[in-house]
């Protein structure tokens, strides 16, 4: 694209503006029409196709020849703006004649000049431009004819001519409002010559001397790129903070700087100048794509400031108002992933799961099936953390990606002790040949497997065969000898064990394979009774390798082997250096009860009580805080101080109580069954549910979720509809079902009936839902519009698969008019059908 065209509407725009009081001084016309009074405010608004068709409307209406030839030349000026040059040229060839003579034949000359060029003829507008000053010296054109001459030149590579021409137009019009445009050009013209020091000086100089124009407001972007690129950044950002606090700027251009001072301050890691920043873009932009764009980074960015409540509402709202989209699809993923790297496993693993049913697209399934299997896999719910893992490798059409994700299905069953399971799985990935490292690792796994399974045999063999496979790579090596030391210290061959550890460190000596070598010997020699030996190796962890995962429990094992060894003051050291430094260490309480037990047995029931406490209060979740309410009422009651005793004894019945919630568990059961894919255990679960709890709000959710089941099993078994049939009905049925779960039930209805080849029955549905959303909304009452947006999207794609584009229509514009998430998309879709078939509508 030429420095013109990029530039051109606009150049154009000004031009007309300029143009426009000429010819209206000079046209016979006292009163414009309507028409051509709304082509002239559509064309200086920017929004030329309106324009066009405005000044074509006009082209009757108009009956002097001085209107005529006005109102052509205002379809060229149009046609010039909207890049249609070759259909400008025909207009104003077809009023040369009329145009000949007249006030306004310089303005048809400018224009059929720069139509040529346009439409890449410089050489041709070039000739008709020669001697314009001289035949034309009033023109309101003679400094637009000057700028296009140097672009003439420019094009037919005559550089120097050229910016002579613009320093002209400087020098001779500096006190004009042709001054700020010209020098735009001029430095434009610099730009693309690669002459950027002047290029930059003439910016300067248009900032200075037409600061409160749009070209200077250009110039003040072109300047900031400039200033950054030779690392001057105090001066860039002073250039963008001065377009975009400039309110009478054009919004566009102040929301370009916005967010380049956005990526300005994020480079610079000062985020929370970031997220300011990106808040006055989303305010500034009229544009409502670009308003999500801007919230969409900001709530990344209070994600990495830790401001996660912020974060998550942000990234919600880009969600809830981008409706079903790309945008919508992005930043639901982004929500879930960055809950997920902030170790909100909980809220992250429902996020993943809601991207999972809204959105379709392959790439993205498999990022949130990835992501929900890491949620689950950090809940410690490993069997479902396999099922997501499988389906991640199912939807992914990447070998990499799909041994990836198998990996993790292993893992997965590993974690959870299912080795029957998790074998097979890595010895297929022992095959691959795209990953070597990655069928290392499986082969190694493999071996794991074999020997929890009480193989040593079995596994011995694979770690052989891990050794031998590539004999010179020393991480392979390390691993079969970590492999075999687990082997001998399983079969009870503790110093073949401890010799193979060793083997690990000499062969992959300082590596991650060398602390795990170090963790497994010292934990054997602690389990065989050799404390010394055993501290001496987790000293020597700690030493080398203390960033590694594994020096957390080389710490705490420290405390055991000096309080085995009868070193109690170094062990009780040891224990309080533990919980300052690992505060949220797995093994923290286990060290607050510990701490604890040791004050109750040497007769310090206060310092007990103080531990107990603690613990249960910093770790409600944990597997001993029950007991330490307890302990903690014990030491308590030992120092005669009943009434805390009693408190802790009431707080411990109120927060674990025995009693459980079975309909909410049994419900979650029947979803845990059903992502799974275990579609009839789950429907036994949820008919517990309805059975023994009719009277739960959970009843009429169960039925609609065993319908779903219902739904999914009638793929393999078409009779299963009518089942699903029945629960929708029966919810919908329902006295106590709330609106939302009625309008559920019914699309539902409507979604088994098409599935059934029921069409008609099927849109009646699906119509249903549609109007009484559209008349509950009429009476003031807003629910859900999900259920609506999905009846009106089914039903729209029945009528567009009939070919009632009409209906089709209709129905995506009643979406579009209700205000809802997916209006935009409804309206994209209504264009899509009106552009394919304009001759209906």
């Amino acid at each position: 694209m030429t420095m013109i065209r990029r530039i051109q509407p606009v150049l154009m725009a000004l031009i007309a503006l300029v143009v426009s009081q000429a010819v209206y001084a000079q046209s016979t016309t006292n009163a414009p029409l309507d028409a051509l009074t709304t082509g002239r405010a559509a064309f200086e608004d920017g929004f030329y196709a309106v324009a066009l068709k405005a000044f074509q409307q006009a082209a009757p209406l108009v009956t002097t020849p001085a209107e005529q030839l006005e109102n052509k030349l205002w379809q060229a000026r149009a046609l010039l703006a909207l890049q249609r040059a070759d259909e400008a040229q025909q207009v104003l060839g077809g009023c040369q004649g009329e145009a000949r003579g007249s006030a306004l034949e310089g303005s048809w000359v400018y224009l059929s000049a720069l139509a040529l060029f346009e439409a890449g003829q410089p050489a041709e507008a070039g000739v008709l431009l020669r001697d314009f000053e001289l035949r034309y010296s009033k023109s309101p054109e003679l400094v637009r004819v000057l700028r296009l001459s140097a672009n003439v030149l420019l094009k037919m590579n005559q550089p120097d001519p050229a910016l002579a021409l613009f320093a002209q137009v400087q020098k001779k019009y500096v006190r004009t409002p042709e001054a700020a445009e010209n020098l735009w050009q001029w430095a434009e013209a610099l730009r693309e010559l690669r002459r950027l020091d002047a290029a930059r000086d003439v910016l300067e100089q248009l900032t200075r001397e037409c600061p409160d124009t749009l070209f200077a407001d250009q110039a003040r972007l072109r300047l900031a790129d400039y200033y950054a690129q030779a690392q001057k950044f105090p001066e860039s950002e002073k250039a963008l903070k001065a377009l975009a606090e400039r309110v009478k700027a054009r919004p566009d251009l102040r929301v370009a700087a916005w967010d380049q001072l956005a990526q300005f301050y994020e480079a610079q890691t000062n985020l929370t100048a970031a997220v300011l920043a990106l808040s006055q873009s989303a305010v500034a932009t009229p544009d409502p794509t670009a308003k999500l764009r801007a919230d969409f980074l900001r709530g990344k960015l209070l994600f990495r400031l830790n401001r996660l409540d912020e974060g998550v509402l942000v990234l919600r709202g880009v969600v809830r108002r981008a409706g079903s989209g790309a945008m919508a699809a992005e930043a639901q993923l982004e929500l879930a992933e960055q809950l997920l790297h902030h170790q909100r496993y909980e809220p992250a693993l429902a996020e993943f799961q809601r991207y999972v049913e809204a959105f379709a697209e392959a790439t993205g399934q498999r990022r949130a099936l990835m992501g929900k299997g890491w949620c689950l896999w950090h809940l410690e719910r490993f069997d479902e953390a396999a099922s997501a893992f499988s389906k991640a490798a199912y939807v992914s059409s990447v070998p990499s990606e799909q041994a990836e994700a198998q990996g993790k299905v292993a893992d997965a069953w590993f974690a959870g002790q299912q080795y029957r399971q998790a074998l097979p799985i890595y010895l297929a990935l022992t095959n691959s040949t795209d990953n070597a490292v990655g069928a290392a690792q499986a082969l190694y796994q493999a071996g794991l497997c074999r020997m929890r399974q009480g193989q040593p045999r079995e596994a011995e063999k694979l770690f052989t065969i891990l050794s031998a496979a590539q004999p010179t790579n020393s991480e392979n090596t390390a691993r079969a000898w970590l492999g075999l030391a687990l082997v001998r210290e399983d079969q009870g061959h503790w110093a073949q064990a401890v010799a193979a550890y060793d083997r690990v460190a000499v062969v992959a000596s300082g590596t991650v394979w060398h602390a795990q070598a170090w963790s497994g010997r010292g934990l054997l020699l602690y389990r065989t009774g050799k404390f010394p030996e055993a501290l001496t190796t987790f000293d020597e962890l700690l030493e080398h390798f203390p960033g590694d995962r594994l020096a957390e429990q080389a710490f705490y094992m420290r405390g055991w082997c000096l309080y085995l060894m009868h070193k109690e003051s170094d062990a009780l050291k040891i224990a309080r250096q533990f919980i300052e430094k690992y505060p949220q260490s797995a093994w923290a309480p286990d060290v607050l009860f510990w701490l604890g037990e040791f004050a109750f047995n040497h007769g310090d029931p206060a310092g007990a009580e103080h531990q107990f406490a603690e613990l249960a209060r910093t770790y409600p979740k944990s597997e001993l805080a029950d007991k330490a309410l307890f302990w903690a009422g014990r030491a308590a009651a030992a120092a005669s101080q009943h009434l805390r005793a009693l408190e802790y004894c009431t707080q411990l019945a109120k927060l674990y109580p025995e009693s459980a919630k079975l309909a909410e568990t049994r419900f979650a059961q029947g979803d845990a069954l059903s992502e799974l894919g275990k579609f009839s255990d789950s429907i036994l679960a949820f008919e517990e549910v309805i059975n023994k709890y009719p009277n739960s709000y959970l009843a009429n959710l169960a039925r609609g979720r065993r319908g779903d089941c219902e739904f999914t099993l009638a793929n393999e078994d078409k009779s299963r509809y009518a089942d699903a049939l029945s629960d929708y009905r029966a919810v919908l049925d329902s006295p106590t079902a709330d609106r939302d779960l009625k309008w559920q039930a019914e699309f539902k209805i409507g979604r088994c009936l098409e599935k059934q080849g029921k069409i008609a029955e099927a849109l009646e549905r699906y119509l249903a839902v549609v109007y009484t959303f559209l008349a509950e909304r009429q009476k003031g009452q807003h629910g859900d519009p999900l259920w609506f947006t999905r009846a009106a999207f089914n039903a729209a794609e029945i009528q567009e698969k009939t070919g009632d584009w009409r209906k089709a229509v209709q129905l995506y514009q009643r979406v579009a008019d209700a205000g809802v998430p997916a209006s935009s998309e409804a309206l994209q879709r209504l264009q899509r059908i009106k552009l394919e078939h304009w001759m209906l509508f």
